[in-house]
């Protein structure tokens, strides 16, 4: 038995102040925070100055630095580092917490949380995508939420058994879909459960089968789940875009409110500089 439900997220999270390590004066409260959702995106292949890079080294835990040292290749090694600095020092605009001291234990899925933070901080929520080229970090406060984010620049081919990552009825949509654009449907597909599943928290073990995405049309998207998963549809929302042209991400956020959140989407290379930009939505939940 399924169950039909709409979702749909945007927001915008505002900063505590400058691009510090810790800003002076927080300009929102906590109440506000679920309604707003800030992305921020960084490239890594153009952050490539040795002196910022080993700013970011200092600022990782020790584990963190073991742990991008077990990376055979350099490329890889890069986007650890990029993807760990990026979530310390952004965290740090929203909680007067030095990048280098917030604590992070995994959960018993493996997703980072955070622990032993004050009191503003525990409030946070936050989720972190990366692929070929781009790194994404979402940050809201006191709802769960999940991103993720593929390259579709079309080099990257659709999988032989696609059915085997898809539900029945996406995998059936994505057959009457013409070959020339199975790819990038198959990716919009997957960004949509890749982001569901990390918002619930519990990795691939909720089952890809249990749960399937429709799109009523071009601009709309629909949640069912089955009712195995105890889970009402209606409890999140969600949002596809295009960050780049060669890039296709979806963002997951449960519901709290009736109010539409607000989106920031904000390009940074962290402790150095930073700008607002447009994302380029492509569907909604209603």
């Amino acid at each position: 038995m399924l169950r039909g439900g709409v979702c749909v997220l945007a927001g915008s999270l505002r900063k505590l102040g400058a691009a510090a390590y810790i800003c002076p004066t927080v300009t929102s409260t906590p109440a506000h925070w679920p309604r707003t959702i800030d992305v921020w995106l960084a490239f890594p292949q153009h952050i490539r100055d040795k002196r910022l890079l080993s700013e970011y080294e200092q600022i990782l835990s020790a584990d963190e630095r073991r742990r991008m040292l077990q990376y055979r290749f350099e490329r890889d090694q890069h986007r650890y580092l990029v993807t760990r600095a990026l979530v310390r020092i952004v965290l740090s605009r929203y909680a007067r917490v030095a990048p280098a001291d917030w604590v992070f234990q995994a959960s018993r899925y493996g997703r980072p949380q955070i622990c032993d933070a004050a009191s503003i901080a525990a409030t946070l929520s936050f989720n972190v995508s990366h692929t070929h080229g781009l790194i994404l970090l979402a940050v809201t406060a006191g709802e769960a939420i999940g991103v993720d984010v593929e390259n579709c620049d079309g080099q990257r081919r659709l999988p032989q058994s696609p059915e085997y990552f898809l539900a029945e009825q996406e995998a059936s949509a994505l057959r009457a879909v013409p070959l020339a654009a199975r790819n990038r449907r198959f990716l919009e597909y997957w960004t949509l459960k890749e982001a569901y599943v990390k918002a619930r928290g519990i990795g691939l073990s909720l089952g890809v089968d249990r749960f399937h995405f429709s799109f009523t049309d071009e601009t709309r998207v629909i949640l069912w789940t089955h009712e195995q998963l105890e889970d009402d549809p209606s409890r999140w929302r969600f949002w596809q875009f295009r960050p780049t042209p060669e890039h296709c991400a979806a963002l997951c956020v449960e519901r709290s409110t009736s109010q539409m959140p607000q989106l920031t989407a904000t390009e940074i290379v962290p402790l150095r500089h930073e700008r607002l930009v447009a994302l380029t939505v492509t569907r909604t939940s209603a």
